[in-house]
């Protein structure tokens, strides 16, 4: 049975004429030129970057920050003594001044920049306990300042006969004494760095966990 021609043509207008609303609809208008209103959802994520510089206060109440600061504070004083006494003393005690006055200097200036490293940089603290330059450096520390102090308090127990209260004598006996003082502390920076090396025990990271899980109770 054949279809009339004016059906056929009535449902072909009507499939072009719904293909058009398809695209009408699509492109935000109809045949009849009406707007439809469409809802978009626009979702902008901006990403600050900052410079700031990230300071790192509690690291002074770490063990490794306390015992950088008692090193300091010693190496000061080693400083202090034989430094007031070089150019006074006996040529006796010379070498023994100008050894323990440049080993005690140059840990002065290493340990001031590890602390300021620690303290300015959140990152450094970490970064610095992974590598060996800590326990390299503790090991050179004790070793030399050990040398040293042992030294000018053998050579000035030697000499103690003399009076003459220019030489200093007590105040060299005070520098190795301080001196061995300091041996002490960078002998126990050295364990303390190889603990942090065998994962024994870290302070810094038992705190870091210890505010993730204060983090994740709030």
């Amino acid at each position: 049975m054949q279809m009339p021609t004016g059906t056929c043509v009535q449902a072909s207008s009507r499939r072009i004429e719904s293909d058009l609303l398809t695209l009408a609809f699509l492109f935000g208008y109809s045949s009849n030129g009406k707007h439809y209103n469409m809802s978009h959802n626009v979702t902008n994520t901006f990403v600050n970057t900052t410079s700031a510089i990230l300071l790192n206060p509690g690291y002074i109440k770490t063990m490794d920050g306390i015992l950088k600061i008692l090193q300091l504070i010693v190496g000061c004083l080693v400083i202090g003594f034989v430094g007031h006494f070089i150019d006074q003393s006996s040529p006796l005690f010379f070498t023994a001044e100008l050894l323990l006055l440049l080993i005690a200097t140059s840990c002065l200036i290493t340990t001031t920049c590890l602390l300021v490293s620690c303290l300015l940089s959140i990152s450094a603290t970490t970064i610095i306990s992974k590598t060996l330059f800590e326990l390299t450096y503790h090991v050179i520390a004790f070793c030399l300042y050990l040398a040293s102090s042992v030294y000018m308090l053998v050579l000035t127990s030697r000499h103690q006969n003399l009076e003459d209260p220019k030489i200093g004598l007590y105040a060299l006996m005070t520098a190795g004494i301080f001196g061995v003082i300091n041996t002490i502390l960078y002998i126990m920076s050295f364990f303390k760095a190889l603990c942090n090396q065998c994962g024994l025990y870290d302070d810094r990271v038992l705190g870091q966990r210890k505010n993730e899980t204060t983090t994740g109770l709030l």
